[in-house]
């Protein structure tokens, strides 16, 4: 029998909660967005009526935020036979700024005040929402197909008992995912950017592949990484963790670190755990 799923999904204003409840109503979730807080025990009380995959979406507009927000992480934490999840949306302050001012929109906690100022009350009102969130996802650096590959990846129909293994490229200039829970970089390995015929390419294509292996570092480095990986993934599943995000980061996220991830999730592909990949800043 699947067991049930509560996911509440939380954040700032403008960090994709919208696009997320969107993207979970396509993959099977029922989702309400900004129920009242204090209705949720109730909701809860007969686990027996709850759909299968519930997604609830709690930001500061909700009135009774202050005084009921604990009561609903208890009536979560309390809930047998269900599976809960706090999920948090977040992004840098400059991120925001600029996506409300691309829309045009007012900001829904203080529309007629200055955009920073509501992100810093937001930001305050849904601090108890972030310390007990089980997953932090920064989105300054995401599209929403990159949100819906995400979120279909670690929530989508596939999710199972098996933890999940998911594999990303990103360039170092554009920051750090902060999903991450291991960070490699590959910085040292020789660069087809500085190779004309090779610069507009990427870590797909064979002939930059066969570049960055005649790197004599190359094998030797890989092997202990793959070592490493290999050692950890069923340290990481026993513990308990569902999912599991690798990064591998070069300077612009185009070339090597695009080549090391795809021959990493290659080399991964036939253990028990499902493998994904994600290039967040490969050139389309």
């Amino acid at each position: 029998m699947t067991q049930k799923i509560i996911l509440l999904v939380s954040g700032l204003s403008g960090a994709g909660k919208t696009t997320t409840l969107k993207a979970l109503e396509d993959m099977g979730f029922e989702c309400v967005d900004n129920m009242p807080l204090r209705l949720l025990p109730a909701l809860f009380s007969d686990t027996r009526a709850l759909p299968d995959r519930l997604a609830l979406g709690v930001d500061g507009r909700n009135r009774d935020l202050k005084t009921h927000v604990e009561a609903l992480l208890d009536a979560l934490a309390e809930l047998k036979g269900v599976a809960s999840h706090v999920l948090y949306l977040f992004a840098e302050e400059e991120v925001i700024v600029r996506r409300f001012n691309e829309t045009r929109r007012r900001h829904p906690l203080l529309p007629s005040r200055p955009v920073r100022e509501s992100i810093a009350m937001e930001r305050q009102l849904l601090s108890p929402l972030q310390q007990h969130a089980d997953t932090l996802l920064d989105t300054s650096g995401f599209k929403p197909a990159d949100l819906k590959k995400y979120l279909e990846h670690q929530f989508g129909h596939g999710a199972k008992d098996q933890m999940s293994v998911f594999f990303m490229s990103f360039g170092f200039k554009h920051g750090l995912p902060k999903e991450a829970d291991m960070v490699f970089d590959v910085r040292y390995l020789r660069n087809p950017h500085w190779d004309h015929d090779l610069r507009p390419k990427t870590g797909q294509d064979a002939d930059v592949q066969a570049y960055i292996e005649e790197d004599e570092n190359f094998i030797l480095s890989f092997k202990s990484m793959h070592s490493l990986i290999a050692q950890q993934l069923p340290l990481f599943a026993a513990s308990g963790k569902t999912y599991l995000t690798i990064a591998f980061g070069c300077t612009g996220g185009q070339h090597r670190s695009v080549m090391v991830t795809e021959r990493m999730a290659e080399a991964l592909k036939d253990t028990p755990f499902e493998v994904q990949i994600n290039h967040r800043d490969k050139p389309v």
